[in-house]
C-alpha cells in the first residue's frame, strides 16, 4: 500500500525523531501518519495549506 511505502521510506532515515506536515493533504494523512510513526513527534502546522505561500512570502 502507499502508506506501507511512505513508512518504509521514512524508517531508513537515521537520527528522525520529527515529522511535520504540511499541504493540502496534511488534514488528510495527520491521524495515519501519528498512528504509523508513535514513537516520533507529528506535527501538523497551522493552516498546512498555505504553509508554502507563507514561507515564500517571509523569505
Amino acid at each position: 500500500s502507499l502508506a506501507e511505502s511512505i513508512r518504509q521510506e521514512i524508517s531508513t532515515f537515521s537520527g528522525m525523531n520529527r515529522i511535520y506536515l504540511t499541504g493540502g493533504g496534511a488534514e488528510l494523512i495527520y491521524p495515519h501518519i501519528k498512528q504509523y510513526f508513535p514513537n516520533l513527534k507529528v506535527n501538523k502546522v497551522d493552516e498546512p495549506q498555505f504553509a508554502l505561500v507563507k514561507a515564500m512570502v517571509h523569505a
